[in-house]
């Protein structure tokens, strides 16, 4: 297996060039022309991601001797265990 991967990053520049030669020929078999081509290689393989909204952090208060956490929409009181 790693005499395999040994020969295919060996060999991979030389056979890259030959495999885009034929992508070129059967591109021209199917009639596309040069500008059509370059319009879908311009296109992105994948959209960017979205960035995660901040979430807000939890608001901490201590009152009547006991420390008190909002979060989620709700209070969390802490007790010592």
């Amino acid at each position: 297996m790693q005499l395999f991967v040994l020969l295919f990053t060996l060999l991979m520049p030389f056979l890259q060039p030959l495999a885009q030669m034929g992508a070129d020929k059967m591109q021209q078999k199917l009639n596309k022309t040069p500008a059509q081509l370059q319009s879908t290689q311009q296109q992105p393989m994948m959209a960017p991601a979205e960035q995660p909204q901040p979430q807000p952090q939890p608001r901490i208060v201590y009152h009547n001797g006991q420390w008190w956490k909002f979060e989620n929409n709700q209070w969390y009181v802490w007790r010592q265990m």
